[in-house]
């Protein structure tokens, strides 16, 4: 993470510092958490349903995301 403090809720308490990097196991559960002004990168692949399986007035097809 390039700048600030994140919080992944996890069943253990993880926070990552400035240029620190954590990988969320697949398949666990978690709610993160950033300080304000925290600037992040997530990766994941293009299958990945962004509201999970909630559908909502903030889902947006797969076909109609755009990516850098």
């Amino acid at each position: 993470m390039p700048d600030g403090f994140y919080l992944f809720a996890l069943s253990c308490r993880k926070v990552t510092n400035p240029g620190e990097m954590y990988v969320v196991p697949k398949g666990v559960e978690h709610c993160p958490k950033a300080t304000p002004d925290t600037h992040f990168l997530m990766v994941e692949p293009a299958s990945t349903a962004h509201t999970g399986s909630v559908e909502s007035e903030l889902t947006v097809a797969q076909d109609q995301q755009q990516w850098i």
